[in-house]
């Protein structure tokens, strides 16, 4: 993942920028560590909720 188009535009939704940035960084670390696509998705959420925050919109950030 290089830039916030890879991430599903579900996912991208939800994210502001910065939360987006992180979101590619934990994808990738996750995937140098395995190819376990499910876990591509899982530990990078898991990974942005514990660094931002959600707003009233439900945006992290």
């Amino acid at each position: 993942m290089s830039s916030p188009e890879d991430i599903s535009p579900e996912v991208r939704a939800d994210l502001s920028e910065a939360a987006q940035s992180q979101f590619i960084t934990a994808s990738n670390e996750v995937l140098k560590e395995s190819n376990d696509e499910e876990n591509t998705l899982m530990k990078p959420w898991e990974h942005t909720k514990a660094l931002f925050q959600c707003n009233e919109k439900g945006i992290y950030s």
